[in-house]
């Protein structure tokens, strides 16, 4: 389809919009993994006729390739990116590939880092909430979605406050994966075993949540410690999870303020 006439492209570019306009929850991606079959010029091209015929104000991006940087910084007719770390990759490379794209002043959708194998394909689990953690808004091809949506309902998470900080735990970027508004709030995956963070403020609970579980809720509030300013990393407080510490566990830390708001329930087709 590269090579289809650009007034063609245009002519079906209008026909998805017209057939697509009853539809709320849209967006558009103008191509899938788009330097295969276009030039980034056919790309902005087509980005700027897609905004120009775009009343609804949908977001529009296109798809990138395997772990690439994006090549539309400052064309304005892109809204987010829609990014793809790698379909074998592990979550220490998701992570910083999201990272990466940080400095775009445009969200950034995980759009793909790996092809769904099973219900428990807990690389795919390990990717989606490193992805999560590296600050992406949205996170696409991964297993353990349910339990995805009912840790961000019940947590409440203000994650559009929060920031990637690796720097809080020893193994940050490679085993354990950190967001946190320091202070405030923290959330740790952790893709084993016990974890150290390192927190500083009083007065913080902390959760712990099953990942691989779709019903799960967030544990019992039980007391954080805080550390001085000048405690090493490698001595700040331990967590270990209340089972099975072979498996990977999300650990939850707030001091409950500020929290998003809406409902505590996630959606019942989730």
């Amino acid at each position: 389809y590269g090579s289809l006439p650009e007034a063609d492209k245009n002519r079906l570019f209008r026909y998805l919009m017209a057939r697509t306009s009853a539809f709320s929850h849209m967006m558009y991606v103008i191509c899938m993994e788009w330097p295969e079959a276009w030039t980034k010029e056919q790309v902005s091209a087509a980005g700027m006729f897609l905004q120009a015929h775009n009343p609804w104000q949908r977001p529009v991006s296109v798809h990138l390739l395997n772990g690439k940087p994006w090549d539309f910084s400052g064309e304005n007719w892109a809204t987010f990116i829609a990014s793809q770390s790698g379909n074998k990759v592990g979550p220490d490379t998701v992570n910083q590939h999201i990272l990466s794209l940080r400095s775009e002043p445009i969200p950034n959708l995980a759009d793909e880092f790996g092809v769904l194998q099973s219900e428990s394909d807990a690389r795919l689990r390990a990717n989606m909430w490193a992805a999560f953690c590296g600050g992406a808004a949205g996170v696409g091809t991964g297993s353990d979605q349910k339990a995805f949506q009912r840790f961000l309902a019940q947590s409440r998470i203000p994650f559009q406050r929060m920031s990637p900080a690796n720097h809080l735990a020893p193994e940050g970027g490679a085993s354990r994966f950190c967001l946190a508004e320091d202070g405030h709030h923290y959330l740790v995956y952790s893709t084993s075993g016990a974890l150290k963070l390192k927190v500083t403020r009083r007065g913080l609970q902390g959760h712990w949540f099953n990942p691989r579980d779709p019903n799960a809720t967030l544990g019992a509030a039980f007391p954080v410690a805080a550390a001085r300013a000048d405690v090493a990393l490698k001595d700040a407080q331990t967590f270990t999870p209340p089972a099975d510490p072979s498996e990977d566990w999300v650990l939850w830390v707030s001091d409950g303020n500020n929290l998003n708001e809406g409902d505590n329930f996630p959606s019942p087709g989730a």
